[in-house]
């Protein structure tokens, strides 16, 4: 076994976090209090780190008078701590709700819908593989057109938005799929961790 004082605080961490899977206990509760308190002071350095090299040091040795703009702004958002002085907090969060709005729905409208509208009108005709991309991706309109016309077109569109529902129903099973693949690639290095570095009988 590993004689290193941090690969048994390691071990020790793993095992009492997976130890929830047979029931909540001490060792889980602890663990994972550590855990959160280790991200928090892991934050806070970071945003201290942020402050002083971003801010503050351009600000004292640069002269940068435009960064007391943000540094009192950030200030600002302290004063939802006081009964009196709260509604000041409300300014700089009017600031970073509406930046991050704007920047977010362009990013959004060229990411989501201009690319994928350009990839979808520009495919190579010549690979069967595009064939069944539209297919899937007409279906899938079609399964959000909720006002149908009478008659055949009706019964059409009906039959199409079905292949519709299992496209997307193949997207979803992929997607969790892929989800449940990261989940066990942690479980496996948590595994090599614990058979590799702490006890080892894995190479």
């Amino acid at each position: 076994m590993s004689t290193d004082l941090g690969v048994w605080l390691g071990a020790f961490m793993t095992i009492s976090l997976y130890s929830v899977l047979f029931k909540e206990n001490q060792f889980f509760e602890a663990a994972q209090s550590v855990f959160v308190g280790l991200a928090a002071a892991h934050t806070l350095v970071l945003g201290y780190q942020s402050i002083v090299q971003s801010a503050w040091q351009p600000l004292v040795a640069k002269g940068q008078l435009a960064l007391l703009v943000p540094i009192i702004l950030g200030l600002l958002l302290y004063t939802r701590f006081t009964k009196t002085h709260g509604w000041l907090s409300r300014v700089p969060m009017a600031f970073l709700v509406g930046s991050a709005a704007g920047v977010s729905v362009k990013a959004v409208l060229t990411a989501d819908l201009q690319k994928q509208i350009v990839s979808s009108m520009t495919l190579k005709w010549s690979n069967p593989n595009d064939f069944v991309f539209l297919l899937f991706l007409l279906s899938t309109l079609s399964y959000f057109l909720f006002l149908r016309a009478k008659g055949a077109p009706g019964a059409v569109q009906a039959g199409v938005s079905v292949i519709g529902t299992w496209a997307m129903m193949t997207a979803f099973g992929a997607a969790l799929g892929f989800t449940v693949m990261g989940r066990l690639s942690l479980l496996i290095g948590r595994l090599q961790f614990l058979f590799g570095s702490w006890i080892p009988l894995i190479k």
